[in-house]
């Protein structure tokens, strides 16, 4: 009996030590950008798409290398893309945005996504 308590225990002590990340946009993450030093500036570009069965998605390039393929709306479950492009450049936009502040991975929340009205 004292083994199965031993065991309950560790099972909640190592499901709740686990730190889940609620939102997670699809990303590279094997791709390391470089610190921005003073006069190493990099080149970021922004570019949207179309695919019929789910909408509006974007890339972003980074010194002329993709870094982000993005056909879906980012924390949202399903393959649900942008209703729009403007939406699709403008989350795209704020994720350059991120990667020129040196914050990388750039993973955007649903509450940034919602700052940007980009969810309706």
């Amino acid at each position: 009996m004292t083994y199965l308590k031993l065991i309950i225990l560790f099972s909640f002590l190592l499901l709740f030590s686990c730190k889940h990340s609620s939102c997670k946009s699809d990303q590279n993450r094997d791709n390391v950008i470089p610190a921005k030093e003073p006069g190493n500036d990099i080149n970021i570009e922004c570019k949207t798409f179309y695919a019929e069965t789910t909408g509006w998605g974007y890339d972003v390039f980074v010194n002329g290398k993709q870094m982000i393929h993005q056909p879906n709306i980012p924390c949202i479950s399903g393959n649900k893309g942008f209703t729009s492009e403007d939406k699709a450049k403008k989350t795209a936009d704020f994720v350059s945005g991120k990667i020129k502040r040196n914050i990388i991975p750039p993973v955007v929340s649903l509450n940034e996504l919602d700052s940007l009205g980009v969810l309706k």
